[in-house]
């Protein structure tokens, strides 16, 4: 009968088995990286990490390629309106020797004062386009993009280009209105004299009519700026205030035009009777008539439009 205690040739078999493959599991495990061996979740954690770390990776990386995609359109706009500074600062240099040149003629006697006066207009439209390129300019270097024109833009930096745009290019108004109040005056005296016509007048009445309403718009505009800056209007009504001011510009300069077409109209039929003028003539008058008709009414419609909307607007319908 054999011993129970004493090993048999199978069991030593199956022992040194299971010895050969523990010894290799511990030698595999020593070898392997040391995450092998974390939990389910110390796995998840580490995934979610390297995860996070690329996209981080993958944003600056984006981030690194806007950024000089900005400073590339930066840097063309810069030149772009570097150009345009040189040019406009020659044809400032230009309007300048002009000027001169006239100031020297008026000295002399063969030059009038009103000429003297179309060469300030010359040199201060010159001196307004050097200046608002500058602004230009230097709203692109800050913001490194295209300039804005809204009357509802933003600050720059805390800068208010489209305000300070807004002041120089009122002064380009503000000359025309001292040329045209001296031609006024100079075709007062003509007609005065009988060496003009009172259509010749009433021309230069309506021209100093003109010019002084598009003063009176850049200075809405300017308080409409102002206002939009310290809260009193939003954006969308800002924009409606000032489709509201160059429509009433335009109604008021096509009104003393439509009044001057229809007595045009009136003295070119008067001449057609008496055969001093022929048909065609007062068919283009009449014409001429019927389009600002047309366009006097489509300003007038335009505006109540606008009033419309912007009650709208503020009562929030």
């Amino acid at each position: 009968m054999r011993d129970l205690h004493e090993p048999n040739e199978r069991f030593a078999e199956k022992l040194e088995w299971q010895i050969g493959r523990e010894v290799r599991r511990r030698n595999s495990a020593a070898q392997a990286p040391g995450w092998i061996t974390w939990s389910r979740r110390k796995v998840a954690g580490a995934v979610t990490a390297l995860i996070l770390v690329s996209m981080a990776i993958g944003g600056a990386a984006v981030a690194l390629a806007y950024e000089a995609q900005g400073n590339e359109r930066r840097d063309q706009l810069v030149a772009n309106f570097e150009q345009r500074a040189d040019l406009a600062k020659k044809r400032l240099a230009l309007a300048t020797e002009e000027l001169k040149g006239t100031e020297q003629r008026v000295s002399v006697g063969v030059a009038s004062n009103t000429d003297l006066l179309e060469n300030w207009v010359r040199v201060a439209e010159a001196q307004a386009q050097v200046r608002i390129i500058t602004l230009q300019l230097e709203e692109v270097r800050l913001a490194g993009r295209e300039p804005r024109i809204e009357l509802s833009s933003p600050l720059v930096s805390g800068r208010d280009f489209v305000g300070e745009r807004l002041r120089v290019e009122m002064s380009v108004p503000e000359r025309m209105v001292a040329l045209e109040s001296a031609r006024l005056k100079d075709a007062q005296r003509r007609f005065e004299v009988g060496v003009s016509t009172a259509s010749e007048l009433e021309v230069s009445q309506h021209r100093v009519l003109e010019v002084q309403t598009a003063l009176e718009t850049w200075q809405k505009k300017i308080q409409i700026r102002q206002k939009f800056l310290s809260g009193g209007f939003d954006a969308v009504e800002t924009e409606l205030r000032v489709l509201k001011a160059e429509a009433e510009q335009l109604k008021k300069t096509l009104a003393p035009k439509l009044q001057m077409a229809g007595k045009e109209s009136a003295r070119i039929a008067a001449r057609v009777e008496v055969g001093t003028a022929e048909r065609v003539e007062l068919a283009q008058a009449k014409l001429r008539q019927l389009e600002l008709e047309t366009s006097l009414s489509k300003a007038d419609l335009d505006l109540v439009l606008i009033r419309r909307r912007i009650d709208q607007h503020r009562t929030g319908k």
